[in-house]
């Protein structure tokens, strides 16, 4: 099991500079996915791929037990933003950062990571309109398979991928992810209400055959309003405890 927190953790996150993608829910599960995890049982180096503001690394530093974690963005907005968050946090000395494409980074640096964390993009650019920002659509629009193909690269001979992406994409992401040999190995399904199709999947991949595939109990984020849409739904039990333990890592009022 994923050994106990030392204390709790105090997350800060600076002004986002301009163009950074701003953190979402779905960083957050995934975060939780990655407390919940049993491996890699040597929790010694990570990699945060497309780092973004630095959510996701931060989450590793600061509740996973990651010794030192690597932030990785192509944009340099990103990197500034996410230096600034670790830094503030107090992990600047468990922390390194590269301004690099995905592709380049894992090329120049194979094999240093026990974990890597995506947030990767959720569309390729085909697939739909392009905003007229170009930071926004690097952001969501992007090849899954580099990202994919980096973070194989990155891992050392054991160690896992660690990502979140849509679920109706999730045979997209499978077929990518045995192309470079990586195999599921946990999965979750996100749904926003009980009985709705899932919106999100939390996946950890390994390298190596198939096989051995654990799918947990759905995670579900909203009651049922028993028919009536005028209600607004309620969290659920599980979903207000992941938001309210992240709002205490990050001072936020609670929710009342």
């Amino acid at each position: 099991m994923v050994p106990p927190m030392v204390a709790e953790p105090a997350i800060v996150f600076t002004e986002r500079a301009e163009g950074v993608y701003p953190i979402n829910v779905d960083a957050v599960l995934l975060g939780a996915f990655l407390l919940g995890l049993d491996a890699p049982k040597a929790r010694r180096r990570a990699v945060d791929l497309g780092c973004g503001t630095g959510v996701i690394g931060l989450q590793l530093l600061a509740a996973c037990g990651f010794d030192h974690v690597t932030f990785v963005d192509v944009h340099d907005a990103s990197i500034a933003t996410a230096t600034a968050n670790v830094h503030a946090s107090g992990f600047g000395e468990r922390a390194s950062f590269a301004t690099s494409d995905a592709r380049a980074f894992s090329d120049d640096k194979k094999g240093i990571a026990n974990l890597v964390a995506i947030n990767p993009p959720y569309f390729e650019a085909h697939t739909l309109t392009l905003s007229p920002s170009p930071d926004r659509n690097r952001a969501i629009s992007g090849p899954l398979a580099v990202f994919l193909h980096a973070a194989r690269q990155l891992l050392g001979r054991a160690g896992r991928v660690v990502l979140a992406y849509p679920a109706p994409r999730f045979d997209a992401l499978v077929v990518e992810a045995l192309r470079v040999g990586l195999a599921p190995k946990v999965i979750r399904f996100v749904h926003g209400r009980a009985g709705d199709p899932a919106r999100l999947v939390l996946a950890s991949f390994a390298a190596g055959g198939v096989g051995g595939l654990t799918v947990l109990e759905p995670l579900v984020e909203w009651a049922g309003t028993g028919g009536d849409e005028k209600v607004r739904p309620a969290m659920t039990t599980e979903y207000q405890a992941i938001l309210t333990r992240w709002r205490r890592w990050i001072g936020a009022p609670a929710f009342v």
